[in-house]
């Protein structure tokens, strides 16, 4: 009875904490179903880009490289590129979570993006299988229904309405990125150096290659410059850990 209170309390624990990224994930999902029929995308494409892929910058750059007439092969290319970030979030994950099976931890990588994974890091414990996979399922069902609303549903918005869809996704990352940033000089710095460093790679290379460079060069910068900081960080993560496995 005891374990069945504690999964229920988890799993609405990560309900609650995935209702705030749904909530950015619609307008943005919505504008990118409204875009994919835009660019002539059939619908099961479309909505087969976010069942399969789920990643929203991908998603955008795949529709957008379509519609400009780019190989197949290209694509897929460039969005693996792109996505690779998400090998780096998913070991990060691996190593505060608590579930060792590997469909499970399958799973919870399927479900990583740039906002699940910031959510879940700023919880210092109890990254539990019911938990987190609740968090991802509630992302993950909201920008499908997302994509699906704005393919069929896109053309009856308002026009003001559509202009401003595009705004959603910069809206959400800033209310993520803010609440992590405070007081931790670290995360200020990476910040502010990520956002330059895109800035000024982007006005020689692609903007997908100048977010992958920025992914890259600044995690190794600033394990240069702030070598304790980050070693701080490691310690306190594996002594959470060592917490959670306590009966």
């Amino acid at each position: 009875m005891q374990k069945d209170i504690l999964f229920s309390k988890r799993v609405l624990d990560g309900i609650q904490g995935g209702l705030p990224i749904a909530i950015g994930y619609i307008p943005i999902a919505i504008a990118f179903g409204f875009l994919a029929k835009s660019a002539g995308m059939p619908v099961l494409v479309t909505i087969a880009l976010s069942v399969f892929v789920f990643a929203g910058a991908s998603q955008f750059i795949a529709v957008s490289m379509a519609a400009l007439g780019s190989s197949w092969g290209s694509i897929v290319l460039l969005v693996f590129m792109l996505n690779l970030r998400h090998l780096l979030m998913s070991m990060h994950i691996a190593s505060r979570f608590v579930d060792h099976r590997r469909w499970i931890r399958a799973l919870v990588a399927f479900g990583v993006t740039d906002e699940t994974y910031a959510m879940l890091m700023m919880r210092s414990r109890d990254l539990s299988t019911p938990m987190v996979l609740s968090l991802q399922f509630t992302a993950y069902i909201s920008w499908v229904a997302g994509t699906w609303v704005g393919y069929t549903l896109g053309d009856a918005l308002p026009e003001r309405l559509q202009s401003g869809l595009g705004i959603a996704l910069y809206a959400m990352f800033i209310a993520l990125l803010v609440p992590s940033i405070r007081g931790k000089r670290s995360a200020l710095m990476v910040s502010l150096l990520a956002m330059l460093s895109n800035t000024l790679f982007s006005r020689w290379i692609p903007s997908g290659l100048a977010i992958i460079l920025t992914a890259v060069l600044i995690p190794l910068l600033m394990t240069w410059l702030l070598p304790s900081e980050m070693t701080t960080s490691r310690e306190n993560d594996q002594v959470e850990n060592l917490e959670i496995d306590q009966p």
